[in-house]
């Protein structure tokens, strides 16, 4: 069977599914209620003579922040202020191993292992630069 042969009944049968698909839409009774419902609101405003961006206004919906990938043509979100200096990095240098560990603070897994078995005072002196 050629490419596009297959190519054809792959497209037919998805198009088969697809109308079955929106078939079922059509007779939802929830999606033809908030269908309804959106015409009954759309005219509302209409005979008002007020656009749809007032219904934001009226109860008070204001966009949640983003979170995760920007959407396209969305600002640029200013960073946020920082309240406390950041710490200066420091680099230790195992001299036994030759091994190489950047931290801005106590916490890292390796340097507290290090510690555990050296001792502080030792892993301290280990400091390359800062």
């Amino acid at each position: 069977m050629s490419a596009k042969l297959k190519e054809l009944r792959n497209k037919e049968a998805l198009l088969a599914k697809l109308t079955e698909e929106l078939k079922a839409l059509e007779n939802d009774k929830e999606l033809k209620s908030d269908i309804k419902l959106r015409d009954e609101i759309e005219a509302l405003l209409k005979k008002h003579g007020r656009p749809v961006s007032h219904l934001a206004v009226l109860f008070d919906l204001r966009p949640a922040p983003a979170r995760g990938r920007k959407r396209a043509g969305a600002k640029a979100a200013k960073a946020p202020v920082r309240k406390r200096r950041r710490r200066k990095l420091k680099v230790y240098l195992n001299p036994h191993t030759g091994e190489k560990v950047e931290t801005r603070g106590g916490n890292h897994r390796v340097l507290k292992a290090w510690k555990a078995e050296h001792g502080s005072e030792v892993v301290e002196s280990w400091v390359a630069g800062e």
